[in-house]
């Protein structure tokens, strides 16, 4: 998961295997998947997932030092999970 040729796809790879961007803040350890095609619009099909990073910013505490590594496929890509309750 963490080597290899994953390590060294591009956004339009990912895409078409159907694949999401997972990301990690280094500063708060927010954790989120992005779906390719947010990021393709961004940065470009032939962008490297790990330099995918430089194009994001953490949504809870605003850092750019994010870390991008391939996801794996969503369970249900059209179904959302349910709200939590509060």
């Amino acid at each position: 998961m963490f080597g290899g040729k994953d390590r060294q796809l591009t956004l339009g790879e990912l895409r078409r295997t159907g694949r999401v961007v997972h990301c990690l803040c280094r500063r708060c350890r927010h954790e989120n998947n992005l779906a390719t095609k947010l990021l393709i619009a961004r940065a470009g099909a032939a962008t490297k997932v790990t330099y995918a990073a430089n194009f994001l910013r953490c949504s809870r505490c605003g850092s750019k030092n994010v870390w991008t590594m391939p996801g794996e496929r969503p369970r249900h890509p059209y179904r959302m999970p349910p709200a939590p309750e509060r």
